[in-house]
């Protein structure tokens, strides 16, 4: 089997079998023993179809049921009903099926393809004759999708899904009758079977002999790094629109199969909590469907109805708002599902004391089968409603009249083949259409991602464009739209909460589009693009690119372009060979080298009988094109290959810290790129246990992002020591967000400070870095007589010339303490980058990334700072003003300085970023430390800046070091 199957627990409390004493009995708590009936009333269960109190050895909603149980009754169930089907599309990355069952009535079972069918025309009526279109409207089931507990540590929505299940095919009453001819109910019972294992094995091993009440405890609390997220900790509830995960992946066919009316997303929330259900309340995404609110409300009234009936408390609205469009709940809506969410109380075990009373786990899962059962009377009796509304808004997104009819969106050509990839593999399962430009076309009009309008542009041979008119117009300018922007209500109450309380009223990041996730230029076009045009049908068994052939190779090469050149030599290097990088550009044999290229060459391999065959071997599995190399000197200045700027790579030995205060969601991100971008192994260290580590077996170290709470903001003492001491002696240490904020306190011996520490101090040589930069990338030479004269005039000219001052010092803190409480929650911001840097290898002279409460970082020689928030573009004006100031920043004569690419990032916090660096890289002793501002992987859709870390992992050591000769 392709994972155990465990149908057994501890006992419900522990058992002290042999030990001196006798077995305690609990003391009675009043409130945990639930006995109201778990399902409607006049229900009539078929004794035939077997319960899942008999399989799990307790009654549903008494304990948690494990991942295995839950499976092994959805089959149970598929196998003694014929109201019931299971499917089963996909395995999780510990190898847990993922199943879904569907339930209905025998004769709509036996229709399932001719309701995909007719779902399916109705999703895309491109074509549909209206008399057809009123046939299906009467006679399509409504479909509801039940999915519980995307966050494996909410168990109650998973344990609830076996009463839903088992209610549904055993009940003979007529109601569910009703439901079952007129509805197919797909119950999704287990969304993060890895997490709700990992959760479920942290109650058990914290279970004590007594009933534990105390939401504080660990049985309830849980401990790193705890079961909300996948094997690989992602949050499940924000993968929907970057689709990376096996869980996602596998459900998204089936749900774009079945296109479900309603999609239910059961979650939890924090113990002495209620319980909350959509709808939400600002801001919305705008591209939402214009039902979604007022039948949200029709099904709102009706799960508070079912709660009135027993008296028990909740709400809706307040902290739930849906601007973000890779929750489940909003995806589901933008597919056209009215997509409801609900958030119980989270009560892991036995039950919680509140206040006034205890509310018992079994209580809990009641809540969640209340809201379920609510759920599918609204949907049996608003079907014909929600299917017309679906028809309608379907009708209008590919209408050439429609909100989405002239609009398209345009990636640019790239040579990274392997980022477009990515690209195309997500437009095609999330069944977006897109087309290849054949050849150079004219556009009137174009914007850029930052906003800026060009004119009469080339439309260049190789893009691909995405028309917005098409059955998925919603979800599409909900992923790519460059600037989606918030109510004037919605931002009058951020702005009023920040300046009352000093926190947002936004739950998620505020920046997404996928272009600038991706590092991927793009245009939009205010026109329907699809004439002349070649329709993609993309798949990613596309064959690999052919291997050259290797008569007189002196070196096998692959360009620095593609992202999957640093896995390709990190693979490499692993598997023992000698590889090189480029750390400034080449050309060989007529093949363009840029920055970062890899080169594995004869010489150096001479010990390799088999190099060509295992370069062959990995370039295969990557898909990356290599270029068999005869003649190893380059034209003009350009990096010859046995020259010094070819740089010979050490093995990488890396390591991730882990547990403590790191942050889990950015240790799974890299450990995800490490496994599969990557390929290679490494190493996890527990960082409360590091003090006693052999660091020496490691050649990079990296440190996660940090919780701030609960002490989470600072390393633990002894260990920033330990680790610069191992920096010195040649390590490269990459430090991120709140990991780089702990390094930059008073006493660092790092030159990258933050902003605030030099509030009161002279700012002027951290100008004229900025000033330096601009003018080495932008500045013409004098004139010839100038430098070739032989006079001293006096008259030199200073980039601070007509620059204005800054305020006082006292003045300066205050607005920077007034600033400060604007950061974004999450936003996207533009960065310049330096185009010769080894850290940019794969990159332009601009990338977007995600900016949140980062530390502002302030860079000047030795520091380097490749990349810095803020893109210069000319301001059109012919006025001579002199350079002007941003904050603290200078920017030059004739320029703007453009900060926000996407998302919510006010005035206030785009002038205290701008120009700061977002990554900096300084030696220390014969070593490196490299700090991002910002968790460069994240949810591993950050294309762009991912790519930069790779490099500070891989090429890092033999880039930015230099490495001891191995003596045999």
């Amino acid at each position: 089997m392709r994972y155990l199957l465990l149908l057994t627990l501890l006992p419900f409390h522990l058992a002290l079998a042999d030990t001196p004493y006798p077995d305690p009995t609990p003391s009675p708590l009043a409130g945990l023993e639930y006995g109201i009936d778990l399902f409607p009333s006049g229900h009539d269960h078929d004794p035939a179809i077997p319960t899942p109190d008999a399989l799990l050895g307790f009654p549903v909603g008494q304990r948690v049921a494990t991942s295995a149980q839950i499976d092994a009754y959805a089959r149970q169930l598929a196998e003694a009903s014929d109201r019931v089907e299971l499917v089963e599309y996909g395995f999780s990355y510990e190898g847990r099926p993922l199943v879904y069952l569907v339930i209905s009535s025998p004769d709509n079972l036996a229709r399932q393809d001719e309701i995909k069918d007719g779902m399916a025309r109705l999703a895309d009526p491109r074509g549909l004759a209206a008399s057809d279109r009123n046939r299906l409207l009467d006679e399509l089931p409504g479909v509801a999708w039940l999915a519980y507990s995307i966050h494996g540590n909410e168990s109650s929505g998973s344990d609830a899904a076996l009463g839903v299940m088992y209610h549904l095919a055993a009940d003979r009453s007529e109601a569910t009758q009703a439901w079952l001819d007129e509805l197919v109910i797909i119950v999704d019972p287990n969304m993060n079977p890895d997490g709700r294992e990992r959760f479920v094995n942290g109650v058990v091993q914290t279970r004590g002999a007594q009933p534990n009440v105390d939401d504080q405890s660990l049985v309830h609390a849980g401990y790193w790094p705890y079961g909300r997220g996948n094997h690989y900790l992602f949050d499940l509830n924000r993968d929907w629109i970057y689709a990376r995960h096996p869980e996602t992946r596998g459900r998204i066919p089936h749900i774009s199969a079945w296109r479900p009316l309603l999609f239910v997303d059961a979650h939890e929330m924090g113990a002495q909590d209620t319980y909350l259900f959509s709808p939400a309340r600002e801001p919305h995404n705008p591209h939402l469907p214009p039902y979604r609110h007022s039948m949200g409300n029709v099904f709102a009234d009706d799960m508070a109805d079912a709660f009135d009936e027993f008296g028990y408390p909740y709400y809706s609205g307040e902290w739930h708002e849906d601007w973000y469009p890779g929750y489940t709940d909003a995806w589901a809506s933008l597919r056209g599902a009215q997509g409801i969410l609900y958030e119980q109380a989270r009560l892991a075990e036995d039950g919680v004391q509140r206040h006034t009373h205890l509310i018992s786990y079994r209580q809990s899962v009641h809540h969640q089968m209340l809201a379920s059962f609510a759920n599918l009377n609204t949907l049996k009796r608003e079907r014909g409603a929600l299917l017309s509304a679906f028809a309608e808004d379907r009708a209008a997104s590919v209408g050439n009249s429609g909100p989405y009819a002239n609009r398209s969106f345009v990636i640019l050509p790239t040579a990274n083949q392997s980022r477009l990839n990515d690209l195309k593999d997500l437009l095609t399962i999330q069944e977006f259409e897109f087309y290849r430009v054949p050849s150079d076309q004219r556009l009137s009009r174009a914007t850029d991602q930052l906003g800026r309008e060009q004119r009469n542009v080339t439309l260049p041979a190789g893009s691909l464009v995405i028309p917005n008119r098409q059955p998925e117009a919603r979800l599409l300018a909900a992923m790519f739209e460059f600037d989606p922007q918030m109510s004037r209500a919605a931002l009058r109450a951020e702005r009023e909460r920040l300046l009352k309380e000093g926190r947002s009223t936004l739950y998620d990041t505020t920046g997404w589009n996928i272009s600038m996730m991706f590092g991927l230029d793009a245009w939009t076009v205010p026109e329907h693009l699809v004439s002349g045009l070649d329709r993609v049908e993309w798949t990613a068994d596309e064959p690999a690119p052919s291997f050259p052939s290797t008569d007189r190779a002196v070196a096998l090469v692959a360009s620095g372009a593609d992202d999957r050149s640093v896995a390709l030599a990190a693979r490499l290097l692993e598997r023992g060979l000698q590889v090189r990088a480029a750390r400034s550009a080449s050309a060989l044999d007529g093949v363009d080298l840029p920055v970062g290229s890899i080169a594995i060459t004869l010489d150096d391999n001479r010990d390799h009988a088999d190099w060509i065959a295992t370069v062959q071997q990995v370039a295969e599995e990557l898909g990356i094109r290599i270029h068999a190399i005869g003649h190893g000197r380059a034209p003009g200045d350009l990096a010859d290959l046995g020259g010094r700027e070819w740089r010979v790579l050490p093995k990488p030995n890396v390591a991730l810290l882990s547990r403590g205060g790191n942050n889990m969601l950015d240790f799974g991100a890299v450990w995800y790129l490490m496994d599969h971008r990557l390929g290679i192994r490494h190493s996890h260290l527990d960082e409360n246990r590091v003090r006693g580590a052999d660091l020496r077996r490691y050649n990079v170290i990296y440190l996660p992002d940090r919780w701030t709470w609960g002490g989470g903001g600072n390393l633990p003492p002894g260990l920033e020591s330990q680790l610069m001491d191992w920096v010195a002696q040649g390590g490269t240490l990459v430090a991120v967000g709140g990991s780089a904020r702990s390094l930059l306190h008073d006493d660092s011996d790092l030159g990258t400070r933050r902003l605030e520490q030099l509030l009161g101090e002279d700012l002027a040589p951290w100008q004229d870095a900025i000033h330096r930069e601009w003018l080495a990338q932008a500045q013409p030479l004098p004139d010839a007589d100038a430098i070739w004269g032989h006079e001293a005039t006096g008259d030199s000219v200073f980039p601070w010339t007509d620059q204005p001052g800054l305020p006082g010092v006292d003045e300066r803190k205050r607005r920077d303490a007034w600033q400060s409480k604007f950061m974004p929650s999450g936003a996207l911001v533009a960065l310049r980058a330096d185009t010769d840097h080894w850290l940019n290898a794969g990159g332009r002279d601009q990338l977007t990334a995600l900016f949140s409460n980062s530390p502002v970082m302030m860079a000047r020689l030795p520091v380097e700072a490749p990349f810095r928030v803020g893109v210069f573009g000319d301001n059109g004006s012919s006025d001579d003003n002199g350079a002007g100031l941003v904050g603290w920043s200078p920017v030059p004569e004739g320029q703007t300085l453009h900060v926000r690419a996407g998302g919510l990032l006010w005035p206030e916090a785009r002038d205290r970023i701008a120009s700061a660096a977002y990554v900096t890289r300084q030696s220390h002793g014969r070593g490196q430390v490299i700090l991002f501002a910002h968790p460069p992987a994240f949810r591993a859709a950050q294309l762009g800046t991912m790519r930069v870390l790779e490099n500070a992992l891989i090429l890092g050591p033999g880039m930015g070091i230099n490495q001891p000769i191995q003596l045999p």
